[in-house]
This record gives structure tokens, sequence and C-alpha cells, in this order.
């Protein structure tokens, strides 16, 4: 018999927002001026309210809106009159009916995991078995349309504190991409991270010349180089080069962490809760790919506000193996939903302490970029 009572769900609002990047960005050949996200508030009878979202891409490598909007109008209503201190029961529910949007399932866990948060007055950091790290060094993503515009930014960003770069293979020719890695490494010194991400954009052979020609810049890693699918592509390109390779797009599941490790096509992997569904399952798979002896890079797609990058952090806190680095996403917005956005400090980003995600959403601006 239950000492609690129950924590009965009132009402389930999906929002749909447009929010202004910092500046364009180019992912596998596409040029992103926005993000669209979903939103979701998920409200409790007795007022408490969590957040949660979801990046939609309008691209290859995400969920598009209507579909998540779709999978949010099937089963945000099933969760009326259900128990949210419930919720892993709620979301393997939820998975049944939520079709291939697990970008909406995610949302709706972490707007659960937010809800409890606040009733208990416990960070999620807490609900998902407590705290490794207080802070974690965070990555910038470098993907400008010229080699100088690489270079200034990059330098700006280390000014700042970042000392970890991520750079976008396909925002620009391969040899001008193949020239700032070089030159980045030249000018930021041998003690910063570089790495590469091309979101399956190249050819086997497109990847290989880019290794070979980047050999001397000394990569943490170079990720999903081409399409999902190509895990003996994959191991062929490792065993190739001694730069180590990642997965990204290729992580529907612990499955793919399994069998790219079992093929050695890939010494770690990008996790993100957005792919996995919920943010307890998102630190399970980075306790298997620990337990394999791959390295962990935890992630957000582009460009979540700070409620995704809020509860990334919590994962991110929680995740015996970061060696890949930390990818938080509202650094690229122009303007965030919550009052109190998650900043750099020193280098790094603070798990917030506060209950939920511990952050607080800002009404006014969801209203002005909400999508009618």
């Amino acid at each position: 018999m239950s000492l609690r009572s129950p924590l009965s769900i009132k009402r389930v609002d999906p929002i749909a927002v447009a929010l202004p990047l910092i500046k364009p960005m180019t992912l596998a050949r596409t040029r992103l001026t926005q993000t669209t996200n979903m939103l979701v508030r998920i409200e409790a009878t007795n007022g408490a309210v969590g957040w949660g979202e979801a990046v939609t891409m309008p691209t290859r490598t995400g969920e598009n809106l209507a579909g998540v909007s779709r999978a949010m109008s099937k089963i945000g209503p099933h969760l009326v009159g259900k128990d949210a201190y419930n919720h892993a029961m709620l979301i393997a529910a939820l998975a049944r009916r939520a079709g291939q949007s697990h970008a909406a399932l995610s949302a709706i866990d972490m707007a659960l995991h937010d809800l409890v948060g606040h009733v208990s007055g416990l960070p999620v950091s807490t609900l998902l078995g407590g705290r490794i790290r207080d802070h974690v060094a965070t990555i910038w993503l470098i993907g400008g349309e010229t080699v100088e515009a690489d270079l200034a930014e990059a330098a700006r960003q280390q000014r700042r504190g970042y000392a970890e770069f991520k750079i976008k293979v396909g925002a620009k020719p391969l040899a001008e991409t193949i020239a700032t890695l070089n030159e980045l490494r030249r000018r930021l010194g041998p003690r910063v991270k570089l790495s590469a991400d091309a979101n399956m954009g190249l050819s086997p052979r497109e990847a290989a010349r880019f290794l070979r020609a980047v050999a001397g810049a000394n990569l943490l890693y170079f990720e999903q180089p081409f399409a999902r699918d190509k895990v003996r592509a994959m191991a062929k390109l490792a065993r190739s080069s001694g730069i180590p390779l990642g997965i990204d797009e290729s992580m529907g599941g612990v499955d793919d962490i399994v069998a790219h490790h079992t093929a050695r096509a890939a010494s770690g992997v990008a996790i993100k809760s957005i792919t996995l569904g919920s943010l307890s399952a998102t630190v399970a798979a980075a306790a298997v790919a620990d337990a394999l002896g791959m390295a962990v890079n935890i992630s957000s797609k582009i460009a979540e506000s700070s409620i995704g990058g809020a509860a990334l952090l919590h994962v991110a806190s929680a995740a015996a193996n970061v060696a890949w680095g930390v990818s938080p996403t509202n650094c690229y917005i122009a303007e965030d939903v919550v009052r109190d956005p998650l900043v750099l400090e020193r280098g790094r980003m603070a798990v917030r302490d506060g209950p939920g995600l511990g952050v607080e959403v800002d009404p006014a601006v969801i209203n002005r970029f909400r999508l009618r």
C-alpha cells in the first residue's frame, strides 16, 4: 500500500516553437537559420507543472515537426488521470503508442521527470540515481561558411573558456574543412580537444581522404562519416585510420552500440535522449557503452533551449563515462525560452541544483515564438 497520494496528471499541452539561431549553421549540407522545437507542458491536478522538449529537424538527421505533433496528439491524452510518480511505467506504455517518434516520447519523459522533481523537491539528477559530477566541460560546434570565419569563431570561444571544439564537416568544401582543422590545431595548441562530425554527409572515399589529410591534427574522434547502416564500411575505415570513429545517427538503441563494437566499427558513441526516448534509457545506454570500453558523448540535437539543455546536464552528471564530452546546444539560439539560461562559466556548465530540471520557463517568450 502506497504511503503517498498519487500525482495525478490533469493536462498535457504540446507547444511548437521556432527559435532563431545566433547565426546560420550547416548540417550535412543543409543550411539552418532557426530551430523548430516541440515543447510539452504537463500539469498535475495540484497545479505543479513539468516541461520537456524535443528538437524537430528539417534534415535527414532527425524527426520532423509534423510527425512529432501527430505522435503527441496520440500519446498525450493517455497520460491524463495517470500518476506521474509512475513515469517509468507510463513511458513504457506510451512507447507502444508513439510509433517511431522517440522525440515525442523523450519530451514527455523529460516533462514527467521535471514534474516529479518539482513536487518532490529533488533535481532530476537525483531521480536518475545521483550525480558523479556537478559541472561538465562542454563542446562548441564550428560550422561556418569560410575558413577565416571558423578560425575567428574558435579563437573567440577559446577566450570565453571553451577547450573542446567539434567541426561540422559539410558546411563548406571538404578541402576547406581540412584546412580549417589543421590550422585550428596549429593556432589553438595541443591541449585543446578537436573532433569532427560529418552527419552522414561523406562517401567512404571522401571519409578516407579526410582522415588522411587531418592525421596530424590529433582528432579525439571522427563522428558518423556516412550513412547509418554502413557498419561494414565504418569497420573498414576504422582499420585504415588511427583516428577513432564514433557513431551518432547509427545509434538507434543499445543493440546498435553492441553491433558497432562487435564489428570494431566504432570506438565511441554519441548518446541522445531524443533517440532513446527517455532520460533513464540514456543513462543506461551510456553504461552499456562504458562496459564495452567505448567512449561516450552526451549530446543534444541542434538546437535545444535550456529546457533540453538542463536535462542533458542532469544526464551527463549521472553517467560514469563522458570521455568524448558533453554537447548542450542552447548556446546556439538567439533567445532562450527560460528566464535563467544555461551559461558557460570558466569553460564548464553547472548542473542545476533546483527541483526538477532547475529552470524557470518564460511563457511570454514561448508565446512570441509559438507556431500557431
